[in-house]
């Protein structure tokens, strides 16, 4: 006989069992014991691993183990629960309700040990899962009127069925909902006020996970009803929503005490008060007064509600205009969220969204100061977790065998196009106050997140927008003939490109004063000189020159050398800086050396040069033969550099001539061991194509050059770099200051003159020391 005690999961999933059991029974006394008896195992299981009794701990042994935390596998015995309660609801709506209210039962009260975070997150879960069966049910219970065009249908559900599904969301609802309003009594928010306000606030930023979490997976239910075509569903959350700020407005009040609260992020609740405080007057209005911890709270809590509401309607707004539904109910829960449409929630407390262009765009913007997309944690990542939930179940099927791409969103920039119909609902034109309003946003940087780094998102994200609208996808020309139906999209994307380009041109010059003003820090251009000083010790290129040794000159002589670079931005030079080009070391080294090296050609050109006049003329082999052997009179390896033209003519003779009949010795190198331009060996002298007068040929050793020396300032550096600034003070030139001293042999340069026919040119070439007879080919292959 076994002695294995069974799993926590194993004895849930018994308990399940027996709850199960009695709805199929239809035994609803049996089913509630069932049920408390499941439940009541389940707290016991949360508390035995619970982390303490202190307040904000984030550490639970419930999340510790394996692939799946065992608080999240403690929650899979409830999903069977609700499915088979789903079946009920025709019949008897008891198990729905309360199964509704298990959240509730699960969550600690005041004198409980309290649960991490990530556990309380878990048990906050099961509201959209009972959602997500509710939502199964619903989809196998109703038919698509075929009636009309496609946003004209409607999902039809029997009568019965109807009125029995209405009372079982209200139910579900409502079980939602307490769990948000009894919060202040399952965290023990104290009344008695005889707390400090530290206190207070400590105590307050504790339920903040837990109350963020909640938010989010109210919007995650009006997806999931959405998405199932069930308007009524679909409104009853919707509604929930819209009203979730209110249902606390009791203990915090309406959270309207700042002004600027569109600054105030969740980060905040890490501050201890102290820190509050600090954050606080940043954003504060000459008007506004201090707030307290629980104002405090408010205001937090309807900001991130707005965040939420915004992302959830344009996502709705997506999910319409993309056409991946067959009705508009996505469309007409988008507009009910936004205020649109008309709301039951017009209570003392609730906020309608300001339609105005310049309140929508600031809550855009917000989103983008919420955190980087991508981020490994934060905010920003809580909202981008959001859209890929939310949007996870329009996910296409997955055809076993072949390969998936996921076609889903995957975070906030996605909705951007949907988002930019939202702010088409102002239709007004582009005015004054645009530019002036959002003059007084930037320029009032301590309010933002990150002071003038905001900023910089703040214009990344404005000149994204105006991308978007240069060339709009069909998303956003859908979602446009849903906000502003009885408009034509391009008129509407014409009046937000002029509004938006308003508010990037106030933004930047905002930006641009205080570049104008800021004091520049030239040390940020330490790498690029020091990039280029690597760049000049390395030997010279695009010069047909070997083993040029390069070093640094021993004392402070040497031909100055200024290399005029780039147009710098002064914002690269400023903190916080923009963004510096990621080539921008690569490319003026580059330069610099090119440069450079232009420089020793040039002095390669001015010297000295020989003139010789071959015999022949350049299509005959003797021509070649001739200078061929002229080449070991310049000096080891020699190298012939010719015009274009005659390039040509050789690269002709090369392809077609035979050598064992004209006598001229013709090799080719591998590419490897020859610059480029190379075209032949002729007579063991290698022959390059240059830029050169045409009828030119220069004969030299590719070993006159024989030193390529920097002379170093007093700083110790081959390079210096000064910038020019221009007259508006916000770009000037970048210039690059170096010594070069350049060293030669001795060895001369020839000059080769072609000779027309029949010209009387000398033959001889005058060189240092010696006198040389032209070379004549004898018919024998011999030579004179």
């Amino acid at each position: 006989m076994s002695t294995d005690l069974p799993t926590p999961e194993e004895t849930l999933e018994e308990l399940a069992d027996r709850a199960t059991a009695t709805i199929d029974r239809n035994a609803s006394v049996a089913f509630d014991r069932a049920l408390d008896e499941m439940t009541d195992f389940h707290r016991f299981l949360l508390a035995l691993s619970a982390p303490g009794p202190t307040s904000g701990s984030a550490f639970s042994l419930a999340e510790v183990g394996g692939f799946m935390a065992p608080a999240i596998k403690w929650t899979h015995p409830y999903g069977r629960l609700h499915e088979r309660a789903s079946e009920r609801i025709p019949d008897d709506t008891h198990y729905i309700r309360r199964l509704a209210y298990v959240p509730l039962r699960l969550v600690p009260g005041p004198q409980d040990e309290r649960l991490s975070p990530g556990v309380m997150n878990s048990i906050l879960d099961l509201g959209p899962g009972l959602v997500h069966r509710l939502e199964a049910w619903f989809t196998r219970r109703t038919v698509v009127s075929v009636e009309g065009e496609a946003p004209a249908r409607r999902v039809l559900l029997a009568g019965s069925d109807e009125r029995a599904y209405a009372d079982a969301l209200t139910d579900v609802v409502a079980g939602w909902e307490s769990l948000h309003q009894q919060a202040p009594y399952m965290f023990g928010w104290s009344q008695d006020g005889r707390q400090s306000e530290a206190q207070d606030w400590d105590r307050l930023r504790g339920t903040w996970s837990y109350l963020l979490q909640h938010l989010v997976n109210t919007a995650r239910t009006i997806a999931i009803s959405v998405w199932n075509e069930d308007e009524q569903g679909a409104a009853m959350f919707c509604e929930s929503l819209i009203r979730w700020p209110n249902e606390l407005a009791y203990e915090l009040g309406d959270g309207s005490t700042l002004l600027y609260r569109r600054m105030l992020f969740p980060g905040i609740a890490d501050l201890d008060w102290d820190g509050v405080r600090e954050r606080i007057a940043s954003i504060r209005d000459e008007w506004d007064r201090d707030p307290s911890p629980r104002e405090l709270l408010a205001n937090t809590l309807q900001a991130a509600h707005g965040d939420v509401t915004l992302i959830t309607a344009a996502l709705l707004l997506y999910w319409s205009g993309s056409k991946r539904q067959q009705t508009d109910v996505a469309a007409r829960m988008a507009m009910l969220l936004l205020g649109v449409a008309e709301s039951s929630e017009n209570d003392d407390f609730h906020e309608r969204i300001n339609l105005e262009f310049v309140s929508l765009c600031l809550k855009l913007l917000r989103l983008r100061l919420a955190g980087a997309r991508y981020g490994g944690g934060g905010y920003g990542a809580e909202l981008d977790s959001l859209v890929r939930n939310m949007d996870h179940m329009a996910e296409r099927l997955i055809v076993p065998g072949r390969s998936f791409t996921p076609s889903t969103l995957h975070d906030r920039e996605g909705l951007l196009p949907s988002l930019l119909a939202i702010l088409a609902l102002d239709t007004r034109p582009e005015d004054a106050a645009i530019e002036r309003r959002f003059k007084e946003f930037a320029g009032n940087d301590r309010s933002l997140p990150k002071g003038q780094e905001s900023v910089l998102d703040i214009l990344d994200e404005l000149q994204h927008l105006l991308r978007i609208l240069e060339n709009p996808p069909e998303r956003l020309r859908g979602a446009l003939r849903i906000v502003v139906p009885g408009e034509p999209t391009d008129d509407a994307i014409d009046r937000l490109r002029a509004k938006i380009g308003s508010a990037l041109a106030a933004v930047q010059s905002v930006r641009d004063d205080y570049v104008r003003a800021a004091d520049t820090d030239t040390g940020r251009l330490d790498p690029l000189r020091d990039s280029i000083e690597k760049a000049l010790i390395a030997p010279p290129v695009g010069v047909l020159f070997r083993e040029v040794a390069v070093d640094v000159a021993p004392d402070s002589g040497g031909q100055p050398r200024d290399v005029k670079l780039i147009d710098l931005n002064k914002a690269w030079l400023i903190g916080p800086s923009e963004a510096m080009p990621v080539n921008l070391e690569q490319a003026t080294s580059g330069y610099v050396k090119q440069v450079a090296d232009s420089f020793v050609r040039r002095e390669f050109y001015q010297k000295p040069r020989c003139r010789y006049v071959p015999s022949g003329v350049p299509d005959e082999p003797e021509f070649w033969s001739d200078l061929g052997d002229l080449g070991r009179y310049v000096g080891p390896d020699p190298v012939m550099m010719v015009a274009e033209d005659l390039a040509a003519v050789l690269r002709e003779m090369v392809t077609h001539v035979a050598a064992d009949s004209s006598g001229l010795k013709i090799d080719r190198k591998p590419r490897s061991g020859v610059w480029p331009g190379y075209i032949a060996t002729v007579h063991d002298v290698d022959v390059y194509v240059a830029q050169i007068a045409e009828k030119s040929i220069w004969l030299f050793s590719s070993h006159m050059l024989e030193r390529v020396r920097y002379a170093a300032f007093d700083n110790g550096h081959l390079v210096t770099l000064s910038i020019n600034w221009h007259e508006g003070g916000l770009t000037g030139d970048l210039i690059a200051h170096f010594r070069q001293i350049v060293s030669w042999t001795n060895q001369p340069v020839v000059e080769v003159l072609v000779a027309d026919a029949g010209s009387t040119l000398t033959r001889n070439l005058v060189v240092p020391r010696i006198r040389l007879r032209r070379r004549r080919a004898d018919p024998a292959g011999g030579a004179e």
